[in-house]
């Protein structure tokens, strides 16, 4: 038997979260691994400022409650600040994708107390320099975080995506610590709290959210998805829309 399931037209028509890919440009040159391509000599788009906000009015009128800014590094955009401010006065929940995380927690907390990793040589050196220039210095590492962590720390929070919470991790979380991460390929966000007896309890958060798969070295394979989607997009078949709402996996 195949049941049929029919969304009530207000729902059909919600748009709930958008995301906006407001420029290619990035101060750091990921090799291979950045499906945007981004870097320090690309540009920002033909969309203006004007083009931005008209698609913010679309997607609220649309029914969206949540907007994301993603790049490149949006913040790096010249009106970036004018767009963030421009949604928030929609009432609507703003999110920034932005590479700077490591910075606002030194600014907030010490960066004496923010260990950063990444397991590109290239991209801890690169980190480095940038935070020494605005005169911040991190504990920086190259390490595989699917590896024993360096040290024990109050907080993860990891902007990679992971198939399952290594064991690493729940090594270095001290008694009573939080981490937050999100599992590879799907939108989920969790939040646990390390236990008593070495293990954690948590639960998926409302929101979700996204980030590149973790590695475990210099290689850089291919999205599991892709196969999937070159299928979809050339095999013979017939194609329906949906009537219900839907997650873009291939842009979550």
């Amino acid at each position: 038997m195949t049941t049929g399931l029919q969304a009530p037209p207000e729902q059909a028509a919600r748009l709930r979260f958008v995301s906006l890919e407001l420029t290619q440009r990035c101060q750091f040159t990921c090799p291979q691994h950045c499906y945007a391509e981004s870097g320090p000599t690309q540009g920002h788009g033909s969309m203006t400022d004007d083009d931005w906000r008209r698609v913010i009015d679309e997607a609220v009128a649309l029914g969206t409650d949540t907007v994301q800014f993603i790049g490149g590094e949006p913040t790096l955009h010249p009106s970036f600040t004018g767009l963030v401010h421009y949604a928030l006065a929609h009432g609507l929940r703003v999110r920034v994708y932005s590479g700077y995380g490591t910075a606002l927690l030194c600014r907030r907390i010490g960066a004496g107390q923010v260990t950063s990793v990444d397991v590109d040589p290239y991209l801890v050196q690169a980190a480095a320099d940038r935070l020494g220039s605005i005169g911040l210095t991190p504990h920086l590492a190259v390490a595989d975080l699917t590896q024993p962590l360096p040290d024990q720390y109050d907080r993860i929070v990891a902007t990679v995506s992971v198939p399952r919470i290594p064991a690493g991790w729940l090594t270095a979380l001290r008694p009573g610590g939080r981490l937050v991460t999100t599992v590879s390929d799907t939108g989920l966000l969790i939040v646990a709290d390390k236990t008593d007896d070495g293990g954690a309890t948590g639960h998926v958060a409302w929101d979700r959210a996204s980030f590149m798969s973790a590695r475990t070295g210099d290689d850089y394979p291919p999205s599991t998805l892709d196969a999937a989607f070159d299928t979809a997009a050339t095999a013979d078949g017939e194609v329906t829309v949906s009537p219900l709402p839907v997650l873009d996996v291939a842009q979550a």
